[in-house]
């Protein structure tokens, strides 16, 4: 069994951009009710990525609008020793990606795999550069952030009691619906309507008196756990601490077999699916 770290992936008008381009006819606002089907052409026209003076080369196990699974490779060269002889040589191991384009999922699972690369945070370095340019000329753009576990934010509040005095939440723009159904109309409509690509939500209490966060209380578990399921910004004042705490030190991952990614890809498609706590 290897461990994938899970991310979100998603997508957001450049308003810099928003004449018509000559390539599409489009404005960014269009392209976004189009924008999983965009991301699928150009993720189906990967073959190798270009990123800092390297090549990646992509294998494709699977390609489907909504679905892809691939490896990605990182070559590297290497000395070998035998027989009392050195001699260098390339190596080029690499890991699991996969990507669930569904529009109220947008999950990327990479293979956590240090023979191939340190941190899966790079490979998602690697697709945001593989799919900027293209994004752009739609006028779009796209952020990829790692998921975490909303207990982490629950620990921390259960460990300081009557100690917190301010929580803010960081969304980005509220296009994706597992999210946006969490986290409340007025936000999210007037994140839209402003054209902010973030909205932030400030609680705070008064001088020398604390939050009263209740884990019962459905709105602020909805924003706990619409932020955990994207990666989204949460960041605690604790009175006492100068430091401001900010939550996603955890990594939400999954457990796959190599037969599951091989055999039964529809089943792993099911599991990234079901990734919501």
């Amino acid at each position: 069994m290897a461990q994938f770290n899970v991310y979100t992936y998603q997508f957001a008008p450049d308003f810099k951009q928003l004449s018509l381009f000559e390539e599409n006819n489009m404005t960014p606002e269009q392209a976004m009710t189009q924008k999983n089907k965009i991301f699928a052409d150009i993720v189906n026209s990967l073959e190798t990525i270009s990123y800092r003076n390297k090549q990646h080369k992509l294998f494709f196990v699977l390609k489907n609008n909504d679905f892809f699974i691939f490896r990605i490779n990182n070559s590297r060269k290497i000395t070998i020793e035998k027989g009392f002889q050195k001699r260098t040589d390339v190596d080029e191991p690499s890991c699991y990606v996969i990507i669930h384009n569904g529009n109220n999922v947008q999950r990327i699972a990479i293979e956590s795999d240090i023979n191939a690369f340190q941190d899966t945070d790079t490979i998602t370095h690697i697709i945001e550069k593989a799919v900027k340019n293209r994004l752009e000329q739609f006028g779009l753009k796209i952020s990829i952030k790692k998921e975490y576990y909303k207990k982490e934010f629950w620990d921390i509040v259960r460990a300081n009691p009557h100690q917190i005095s301010k929580v803010t939440f960081v969304f980005d723009y509220p296009n994706l619906p597992r999210v946006r159904e969490l986290i409340g109309d007025a936000l999210k409509s007037t994140s839209k309507n402003t054209r902010s690509t973030k909205t932030t939500l400030s609680l705070e209490a008064e001088k020398e008196d604390s939050l009263y966060l209740d884990e019962q209380d459905k709105e602020i578990e909805n924003l706990v756990k619409g932020s955990s399921n994207s990666g989204s910004q949460i960041s605690l004042k604790i009175k006492g601490f100068k430091k401001t705490k900010y939550i996603g030190e955890t990594t939400k991952s999954v457990e796959l077999s190599e037969l599951e990614i091989n055999g039964d890809p529809q089943k792993v498609k099911e599991i990234i699916e079901a990734l919501n706590e």
